[in-house]
């Protein structure tokens, strides 16, 4: 059966070479699908025949760039790949600008083996390299991507920051009195995508905002997984990271949140873009990452450009596993979350500095153990951990408060340790209770007022007592809270505890709690 020329081809000024297929099949505008011959301008001439768009099974060569421009839809197979050999290596392979285009990708793979794709495989939203008014210079909104596999060339990764997966604003990009006529990209959407083999998997543009992505999976990644410039109010959910690749000590970041354009591909900036930082930005996750010792301990999982701004404000949640923690301006350095908010679970981190936190976290301890769940609320704060090796006559810090008073003037904390020797079977449970108060005359006293102990026994002695120490200047006062192993008679003994502390004022807010490694918890 022939199919005749439409009237949508006819207005676009469209011949098809073989009619025996139907209306948008990318074989009616003469795809070969050997893998070999270009097969660009077929699928081209398909999208811009104002049909939608069906690309069958089979491996297509892509030289060039898929532009969709508006309202057009792209239906692909789980047996279709777009593959680029040679060609356009830094040019995306497929590009969607304007409202309303629709990639179903079923299961297909877009595969670039080229080096270099710095503005990414796929791309939505205006060419990073656009003039004023240029052609892609319009408003990009309602774009949908979905079931779609991207793949990145896996024998030789660049890295120089390509993504995979980048979402372009050019409205950041600011000119004097057109600065208003600058396009955008927003409420773009995207599901079920499966990003690998790239140095970043998923890239937001600054003034990228108001996209929701859900389901992605970003595995064998180099430089990061994610990578945000200054883009904001965009939510990200049931996202999966894994397997970052190894390369040099200084790279590799499961989420890196950045200043205005402050990656590699984004090397603009402008003063008239009022946002320098990535802002209120929703971002839920499952991560496995390495945490490998010593110098190739390098696997961040959030780092962030601390810009002194009011913004920030991003949401970072779920559950991570083996994450090397939490670094700043693309180091592992300990560094927190600044402005930024985590409300999630972390396993094993090494790299934790001063957080704000609400939630669950997990943090470790010295001796590379972690500590357990911190609840921060406004009147009370839990904090759990354990500690080993504890030698007899030993006093080991294990966290401090902060800041007490003028206005918070007295903090009970109860205390619950449970507390084993490695010799002569010594255990011991307590729970205790202290009032810590500051006077106005700049003392400060630490008073046990309850303790009920339990020693495993008649005649048993503690393996760990607590210790608290006390100071205060300026009208504030700070307590170091202390596991002491005891002296065992005529043997050399290691103690070990596990500890739960519940600190408890009318107000807490401005209270530091100090971990023993320095950690501060707002």
């Amino acid at each position: 059966m022939a199919y005749p020329q439409s009237a949508l081809e006819l207005a676009a000024g469209i011949t098809p070479t073989d009619t025996d297929f139907i209306w948008g099949d990318v074989r009616r505008y003469g795809a070969v699908i050997d893998g070999t011959t270009d097969d660009t301008s077929a699928i081209q001439t398909a999208v811009d025949s104002g049909h939608e768009v069906y690309v069958p099974e089979g491996t297509y060569n892509v030289r060039g760039t898929i532009v969709a421009d508006g309202n057009k839809t792209i239906r692909m197979t789980a047996a279709t790949t777009l593959e680029r050999q040679d060609g356009l290596s830094t040019a995306p392979m497929l590009h969607c600008y304007g409202e309303r285009n629709t990639v179903l990708g079923n299961g297909a793979t877009i595969r670039q083996d080229l080096y270099s794709h710095p503005k990414g495989i796929v791309l939505i939203g205006q060419d990073p390299g656009e003039a004023f008014g240029g052609g892609t210079d319009v408003n990009t909104d309602q774009n949908h991507v979905e079931n779609l596999k991207i793949v990145g060339p896996v024998k030789n990764i660049a890295q120089d920051g390509s993504p995979g997966f980048y979402i372009h604003s050019l409205r950041r990009r600011m000119f004097g009195s057109s600065s208003a006529d600058r396009r955008r990209t927003y409420y773009c959407s995207g599901h079920n995508v499966n990003i690998v083999n790239c140095d970043v998997g998923l890239e937001f543009s600054s003034d990228a905002n108001a996209h929701h992505l859900s389901g992605f999976f970003i595995h064998q990644w180099k430089e990061a997984a994610i990578v945000m410039n200054a883009s904001y109010g965009n939510k990200l959910t049931g996202f999966r990271l894994e397997s970052p690749l190894a390369v040099s000590s200084t790279r590799r970041f499961a989420l890196h949140l950045l200043a205005q354009n402050g990656s590699s591909i984004e090397g603009d900036t402008s003063a008239s873009y009022g946002i320098d930082a990535a802002f209120k930005n929703n971002i839920e996750t499952y991560a496995e990452l390495p945490n490998d010792s010593g110098a190739n301990s390098v696997v961040s999982l959030l780092t962030f450009t601390e810009t002194g701004s009011a913004f920030g404000g991003n949401q970072i949640s779920g559950q991570h596993t083996l994450g090397a923690g939490v670094g700043k301006d693309g180091t592992t350095t300990p560094a927190g979350l600044g402005t930024n908010v985590y409300r999630g679970h972390i396993t094993d981190a090494r790299y934790v500095g001063p957080s704000k936190v609400f939630g669950r976290e997990l943090r470790e301890l010295d001796d590379g153990s972690n500590s357990g769940p911190l609840d921060v609320e406004n009147s009370v704060a839990r904090l759990s951990g354990r500690k080993a090796g504890i030698a007899e006559g030993a006093s080991v810090d294990i966290f401090k408060i902060e800041n007490i008073g003028p206005t918070r003037a007295c903090i009970q904390l109860k205390l619950s340790l449970a507390a084993k020797s490695n010799k002569s079977n010594i255990v011991n449970t307590n729970f205790l209770i202290y009032h810590i108060e500051i006077i106005p005359t700049n003392q400060i006293s630490a008073t046990k007022v309850f303790d009920a102990p339990y020693n495993g026994g008649v005649g048993r002695q503690d393996a760990v007592t607590v210790s608290i120490a006390v100071s205060a200047s300026g009208g504030k006062g700070t307590a170091t809270v202390s596991l002491v192993g005891e002296s065992v008679a005529g043997t050399t003994a290691q103690h070990y505890c596990s500890w739960f502390a519940e600190i408890i004022s009318s107000e807490l807010a401005g209270t530091n709690f100090t971990a023993r490694n320095d950690i501060t918890y707002l």
